[in-house]
């Protein structure tokens, strides 16, 4: 079942090598961004591409393109000598503006470097190799002394660590070990004492399992007991976000991604009895198109994913010695169990598994255990004011009041306006005269970075509109009791609960899976005039799982 790994990458080679420009006599040769060499409709480069070099040496060392392997090793270099013509003067590397200096893009590219250096140790000459080794050194000094500041973003961190550990084992250089320690640190003391990692505000499901990924490559190197013992933490939360029918995570998470990244588990899978157990059942997910795949990400996340069903094939666990003692948490005996952190409550049945989220107003996913699929996805209610403004209740908040109850949870909710930010022709000037002028300065780049995480994630604005839900679930049923009760002057246009939607910025959520079409749960358009009238309506649903 490992195969699948592969297997996806083979199919999706040719489209990985048409991203870079293999023209010898061109001057952007061996760049991964062809929307700057090829369409020219872009006026900086992505650098997060060139990592594509990795996927390509797990090729050759694991014996492909044979008849082919010194042609194949000789784009490997154009794409590795092209990260010299696209980083600047500072050693900066751009991801989605000009003079941006990324921190996530230069560790993770230093991951790839490195990874790809490592593999193909016998076909580079020793000149090369010194060369890559050296750019990945230059790229560690950039972001060890740019770490980031708008956010706690542990998967960024956590690549940066793996980065640092890769190029110490490699050259015995110990000079960023401090660093090394500072932000792993960073990821520890932020870790939640339920398992999470932070991803801004709080847990996020998808992309934690690609901080598991840097973070068991930091591992193998370190063996540190300390490392292990959160990873084991990490997992053992991951575990309740791996549902029924092979998606993880979703709108509950702070950024309400839903992607997958396999290899972490696999690396950890054969030490991490239950790492093996999720690996095992997500390479079915995988098979099936459960999960959201290498062939559904777009190129944001195309190179990362690729690269990493690469080393998941690589470094795939054997799955030996799992037992019912590793079964997944939808797999187990009925419970009913609460994360007050990071504001979940689960319910599992034998009929289904109910993830309800009260910190983002009441998210409630249900999974019909039997079927296999979803039929509740619920994100909660959204709708426009008069004045045109779209609020809803599903925005992320700690002032929410809850209480578990017999048989379920109740909770209030502060009703939040929705971040609604796009690209004009305007905004792109004058964000371009700011990338070009004052974003240079390494002060000013990090206080508009901060405004910008302000405006399109973190920034809220409450409505004294409150939800006050009550769910009870049985064995049978689940009931659910909406009270909405607007205690400000404002009308709405409309209103309505009960569809799968996403409220903040998140380049990484809202991938269309074949789950989307599951959900049974026919939509809720709120009587208006009603509530403008009185100020308060009620709503009741249930959902009833027949024999």
């Amino acid at each position: 079942m490992r195969k699948i790994y592969i297997d996806m990458c083979l199919q999706s080679l040719p489209k990985l090598l048409a991203m870079y420009d293999l023209d010898p006599f061109s001057k952007t040769k061996g760049i991964g961004d062809r929307e700057y060499w090829g369409w020219k409709s872009r006026d900086y480069i992505n650098a997060s591409l060139q990592g594509g070099a990795l996927g390509l040496a797990v090729f050759l060392k694991l014996g492909y393109f044979n008849k082919t392997k010194k042609k194949i090793f000789e784009i490997i270099g154009l794409i590795l000598d092209a990260v010299y013509s696209i980083k600047y003067k500072n050693n900066s590397v751009d991801e989605i503006m000009p003079y941006e200096g990324s921190f996530c893009v230069a560790a993770s590219l230093t991951v790839d470097i490195l990874l790809t250096i490592k593999l193909l140790d016998d076909f580079f000459t020793k000149t090369k190799k010194e060369r890559y080794l050296n750019l990945s050194k230059e790229l560690i000094s950039f972001y060890t002394n740019n770490i980031e500041k708008h956010g706690i973003i542990s998967n960024h961190l956590a690549a940066g660590v793996a980065g640092i550990y890769q190029y110490k084992m490699m050259t015995g250089d110990t000079s960023f070990d401090y660093h090394a320690k500072q932000l792993l640190n960073t990821i520890l003391d932020n870790q939640s004492e339920e398992g999470w990692y932070k991803e801004y505000e709080g847990a996020d499901p998808g992309y934690q399992t690609l901080c598991t990924y840097y973070l068991a490559l930091a591992y193998k190197i370190t063996r540190e007991r300390s490392l292990l013992q959160s990873l084991q933490r990490s997992i053992e939360y991951l575990a309740y976000f791996v549902h029924p029918d092979g998606s993880i995570g979703g709108e509950y998470g702070s950024r309400n991604t839903q992607i997958y990244y396999p290899a972490g588990f696999e690396i950890l899978g054969d030490e991490i009895p239950l790492a093996g157990q999720i690996a095992v059942f997500m390479r079915q997910a995988i098979v099936n198109n459960d999960t959201i795949t290498l062939e559904i990400v777009d190129k944001g996340n195309y190179i990362p994913y690729f690269n990493n069903y690469m080393i998941a094939y690589l470094e795939g666990c054997t799955g030996v010695g799992l037992t019912k003692k590793n079964r997944l948490p939808f797999e187990k005996e009925s419970f009913n169990f609460l994360f007050p952190k990071s504001g979940i409550f689960l319910v599992n049945t034998d009929k289904y598994y109910a993830i309800l989220s009260f910190k983002k107003g009441g998210i409630l996913k249900v999974f019909d255990k039997y079927r296999k699929k979803i039929i509740l996805d619920d994100c909660g209610y959204i709708g426009a004011l008069n004045k045109g403004k779209i609020i809803t209740s599903q925005i992320y908040s700690e002032q929410v009041e809850y209480e578990i109850i017999k048989n379920g949870l109740r909770l209030c909710k502060c009703f939040y306006s929705v971040p609604e930010n796009y690209p004009t022709p305007w905004k792109f000037v004058v964000l371009r005269l700011f990338n070009m002028s004052i974003m240079r300065n390494k002060t000013l780049n990090r206080l508009i970075k901060l405004l910008l995480v302000k405006i399109l994630i973190t920034n809220k604005y409450d409505y004294k509109i409150l939800l006050k839900r009550e769910l009870t679930f049985t064995k049978d049923e689940i009931f659910v009791k909406d009270n909405l009760v607007n205690q400000t002057d404002y009308t709405f246009k409309w209103l309505e609960y009960g569809r799968k939607f996403s409220s903040i910025h998140m380049a990484s959520s809202k991938y269309f899976n074949k789950h989307y079409l599951n959900n049974e749960n026919i939509y809720c358009i709120i009587d208006i005039k009603k509530f403008n009238e009185q100020k308060k309506i009620q709503i009741k649903n249930k959902v009833i799982f027949k024999e």
